[in-house]
């Protein structure tokens, strides 16, 4: 990865290739999900909902060139350790 951009080589091509983030791999996972995640720069917070154990965050991306268009994140309000994700590709805001 450079920068932004995830590379990869390929013997029988003989020069990288570039690959965009939001590209698939085999099943569910993106290669984002696997080069980067970096959610204080690359999304920005809101509270949803505040339970008794946990907060449900939902972090909108500030630029389209992130993995997914936003995030909805719920974390344990006793150690901000998150719980569980639900990434979506759409809704997002720039």
């Amino acid at each position: 990865m450079v920068g932004r951009d995830l590379w990869v080589f390929l013997p029988d091509i003989s020069k990288p290739l570039r690959i965009s983030l939001q590209q698939r791999l085999l099943g569910d996972v993106s290669n984002g999900d696997l080069a980067r995640a970096n959610f204080v720069g690359d999304y920005m917070p809101s509270i949803e909902e505040v339970r008794q154990a946990f907060y449900v965050l939902l972090l909108k991306a500030k630029s389209e060139d992130v993995t997914y268009g936003s995030i909805k994140l719920w974390v344990d309000k006793k150690s901000f350790r998150p719980l569980k994700a639900l990434s979506m590709r759409s809704q997002a805001v720039f």
